[in-house]
């Protein structure tokens, strides 16, 4: 659409936008409930869910139903990595390295008395996938001891160009 004459005006240009996609609440499979978590290890095992085939990493919820309020990173991969073990420090290989599309920080949490929920907005993370799955490993960046019931989830939001 073109620019109307108040928005050339004001300096502003049409920006088009392709669909919207949100990924459904993922929980990593794999978490130890009870185990106590240490800076740095894997947070579960590796899982994968479907995508756009392109597009942009628009945002990311977490949602911590077990009330921790500590940081986890999302790494996002282009390929399913080598196996992680769940409750060890996360050591991916060069090969693994090399997958990586980026990694998400939940850091600051709004408190809901009973859960947290964190958010990354404005990720602007363009990506291709061939094959329509990416792959993510989630990583404890704290002391975390989750309880069973209370796993954690996350959500994606993607921008499609297709």
């Amino acid at each position: 659409m073109p620019d109307t004459p108040q928005d050339q005006a004001l300096g502003l240009t049409t920006a088009v936008v392709g669909k919207t996609y949100q990924t459904p609440r993922l929980t990593p499979p794999g978490i130890g409930t009870g185990v106590a978590y240490a800076d740095l290890e894997a947070l579960g095992l590796h899982f994968s869910f479907e995508v756009p085939r392109s597009g942009v990493i628009q945002s990311a919820i977490y949602y911590d139903l077990d009330d921790e309020g500590l940081q986890v990173d999302l790494w996002l991969l282009d390929d399913a990595p080598t196996v992680q073990t769940d409750n060890s420090a996360i050591a991916f290989i060069d090969h693994d390295l090399i997958k990586v599309i980026t990694r998400i920080q939940f850091m600051s949490f709004a408190d809901a008395a009973n859960g947290q929920f964190a958010e990354s907005k404005a990720i602007g993370k363009a990506y291709v996938q061939k094959n329509r799955r990416m792959w993510a490993q989630c990583q404890a960046r704290g002391a975390l001891n989750i309880a069973a019931g209370n796993l954690p989830q996350f959500r994606i939001d993607f921008l499609s160009d297709e």
